[in-house]
């Protein structure tokens, strides 16, 4: 994949887990760093005219005023020419809530149209604000996928949550340009199918390539056996793990999606279909890159969390 990362990134004086400290190279560009050398790319900074203030609250006052006014923020020329890049993977710090508006100065002067976005940030608890709202509206004609938010201080531990998103950027990008016409299934899955979906499945996240939901159905701490209705969107797995001291039931209630234990060919699953893992046996499950997909998930044990499965080892499976 042809790509160039581009980014904005803050050193000096910064907000960190609760204290001002002081680091020597921003955390977005940390973040930007650990892309780059995944994806082979090169790697462009903006870079104001004039510099922010090391110190916190000067480059806090001065990014309030900027973004206030709707101030255009004159960047340094760019060494590396990114015109003719397809696929931008573009960072930036969170501030007050959004953009810096430098980012947003620079986006404006560009020309999106039928080019890959795919933005990242850093932030220290607003998650990524109106990020994507705004990137949408400074990049009419931009495919744009959800933006990336990792927490400023922990950027150094997050080349797990990094590596599924990844997976999903490139994942997404070969299935539009293999079947940019394929229409998604079973849409009403996404709804809720017997039980309802639920919210967000954000507490497991980083163990998920794609957007997952859980609604939790039993909550009774007097029984051992967790029962819950996890969906998944169209593309969507966990990733391969184990339960340990236990077992996983799966009952397919809504959709098409797969099931796959290590060494073994991957199971097509329909709604009616029972999966049966038993402890110490190493699977994944998730739907298929066309549909959604719903089962109830009742597990024992402790799981062990592993690596991502593969975009090469999923986009070969026969859908």
């Amino acid at each position: 994949m042809a790509a160039v990362v581009i980014y904005f990134s803050h050193a000096g004086e910064n907000f960190v887990s609760g204290a001002i400290k002081a680091l020597t190279i921003g955390n977005t560009a940390v973040l930007a760093e650990k892309i780059g050398q995944r994806l082979d790319a090169p790697l462009q900074e903006i870079q104001p005219l004039e510099p922010y203030a090391t110190d916190y609250e000067k480059t806090l006052a001065r990014s309030q005023q900027e973004l206030l006014s709707a101030q255009c923020v004159v960047w340094r020329p760019m060494t590396v020419g990114s015109v003719s890049a397809r696929s931008i993977f573009l960072g930036f710090p969170v501030w007050w809530g959004t953009l810096p508006q430098i980012v947003s100065t620079y986006l404006q002067s560009q020309d999106w149209q039928d080019r890959w976005l795919f933005p990242f940030c850093t932030h220290e608890g607003s998650g990524c604000g109106d990020s994507d709202q705004r990137l949408a509206q400074l990049c009419p004609g931009a495919k744009l996928l959800p933006t990336l938010a990792i927490r400023g201080g922990r950027v150094q531990r997050a080349d797990l949550a990094l590596a599924n998103w990844l997976a999903v950027c490139q994942q997404t990008i070969k299935k539009m340009e293999v079947s940019p016409m394929s229409e998604i299934k079973n849409e009403a899955v996404e709804n809720g199918v017997i039980f309802p979906r639920g919210a967000k499945n954000d507490a497991y996240a980083q163990y998920f390539i794609g957007q997952s939901y859980l609604a939790n159905l039993v909550a009774d701490p007097a029984v051992n056996v967790g029962v819950g209705n996890v969906t998944f969107s169209p593309g969507c797995r966990n990733n391969w793990h184990i339960h340990h001291q236990g077992y996983q039931i799966l009952l397919v209630t809504g959709g098409e999606g797969w099931y796959q234990e290590a060494g073994q060919p991957a199971r097509r699953l329909h709604p009616g279909d029972v999966v049966v893992t038993h402890d110490g046996v190493k699977h994944w499950h998730g739907a298929t890159k066309d549909s959604w997909f719903s089962h109830i998930a009742i597990t024992t044990g402790t799981p062990e969390w592993l690596e991502p499965v593969s975009v090469e080892q999923y986009a070969s499976l026969d859908d």
